[in-house]
């Protein structure tokens, strides 16, 4: 799922897309959040930089991934010699109905709202997964609620990869196991193919959606997709 910076009661049917575009990455997440107070989900990135995709007028976005397939199917940069100093505090942008912010690095979580952070605990339980990685950050309200989909785009740690935000941290917590309510779609550029397995269903045609939902698809590829269920290890996956 992700990393909640406070507790939630439930977290159910998220839904990620990834999609590789020459040397970055586009990312789609979804998922149904019950939130017991005002708080954050952050979601870790494996790089520099990011850039926000306002994905608003999309909300049906996995429906469209989920129309590729007919029927259910079972189955460190170096940085630059002199810089100047980090701004105090961080930005916050409106991203369609979210509020966002991205933290270059762990140490500037101090930079945001105390509501927002992953608490020094958290980092520390994280360990060593993340170092040199930023992370978004998007703010939450209480309640139950199923927001319109997120999305971004960042330069791939891992040219041959794609990358999966699923390390859960949902109560302060990082357990080495899980419970996953996931289901993972993927898709290649043109000129690329995905090292998928058998757990991995493909679609028999390629997408043909009715708009690019601001260029998160590539179309006329193949879909890839993967369910996980159940008690799951606590990782990140890639592809």
């Amino acid at each position: 799922m992700c990393c909640f910076s406070g507790p939630v009661r439930h977290v159910s049917e998220t839904r990620i897309f990834a999609r590789s575009d020459g040397p970055r990455q586009r990312l789609c997440y979804e998922a149904r959040v019950d939130a017991t107070s005002e708080l954050a989900m952050v979601l870790p990135i494996p790089g520099p930089e990011l850039r926000f995709i306002d994905l608003s007028a999309w909300p049906d976005l996995f429906s469209t991934l989920e129309s590729a397939f007919p029927a259910p199917q079972l189955r460190h940069f170096p940085g630059a010699k002199s810089a100047p100093p980090p701004p105090a505090m961080l930005e916050v942008v409106e991203v369609g109905s979210w509020q966002a912010s991205w933290v270059p690095s762990r140490a500037r979580f101090a930079d945001l709202d105390a509501r927002f952070r992953l608490t020094d605990q958290v980092l520390d339980a994280l360990g060593e997964r993340y170092v040199g990685w930023g992370f978004a950050v998007f703010q939450l309200k209480p309640g139950d609620q199923r927001l319109h989909p997120l999305g971004l785009d960042f330069l791939r740690a891992d040219p041959a990869r794609l990358y999966f935000p699923t390390v859960h941290v949902h109560d302060g917590t990082v357990p080495a196991q899980a419970t996953f309510d996931h289901t993972l779609f993927a898709q290649d550029a043109r000129g690329e193919q995905l090292r998928v397995d058998d757990t991995w269903a493909e679609s028999p045609r390629g997408l043909r959606p009715a708009s690019d939902a601001a260029g998160m698809f590539a179309e006329g590829r193949h879909v890839y997709r993967l369910s996980l269920r159940g008690s799951q290890p606590n990782v990140d996956r890639w592809l």
